[in-house]
């Protein structure tokens, strides 16, 4: 492997490492805010929206950003690795792109409820997106299966940064 191949690895690694902390921090906001809707504050709750919504497009957008250093680092992987890799994150960015509608409806609610405005909230509860998710609760955990999907890549990706830097 020749000096650029393990550059390449190293970006590739660091970058998925960042997407998987992202999706770890969007999750850990999803099951706060979901698990204490009732007793979380308008402030908290808000506070909990937002690092939510950021981390999830972070975690989407650094996907894509992985699938395309993967490709860029196709060298350095075994063909099954690599393979196996990309469709793992073709797999994780379909699942976890479907809960954006629900990721932007719970933002939403917070954000009405932040500012106090009862006829927001009342026209984003009579949407029909809230009766979907209401009526289909799994569209709120499906992006943490695409977090779960990629989370051996991330931990290979600890591995090989340790590696690299034990390796200088």
């Amino acid at each position: 492997m020749n000096r650029n191949e393990k550059r390449r690895q190293i970006v590739y690694s660091v970058v998925m490492i960042i997407c998987e902390v992202m999706g770890i921090r969007a999750v850990a906001a999803m099951l706060n805010l979901i698990g204490n809707y009732s007793t979380v504050s308008d402030q908290r709750g808000m506070e909990l929206a937002i690092s939510l919504s950021s981390n999830y497009c972070l975690f989407v957008l650094l996907l894509f950003v992985c699938f395309i250093l993967s490709i860029r680092a196709k060298r350095t992987a075994a063909k099954y690795e690599y393979i196996g890799r990309n469709i793992c994150f073709v797999l994780s960015a379909v699942i976890a792109s479907s809960s954006s509608i629900a990721v932007l409806m719970v933002f939403s609610i917070e954000y009405a409820k932040y500012i106090n405005d009862m006829n927001v909230l009342n026209t984003i509860y009579n949407l029909e997106e809230v009766n979907y998710l209401i009526s289909n609760p799994h569209e709120f955990y499906l992006f943490m299966v695409g977090v779960v999907i990629c989370l051996p890549f991330a931990i290979k990706a600890i591995i090989d940064v340790v590696n690299a830097i034990k390796n200088r």
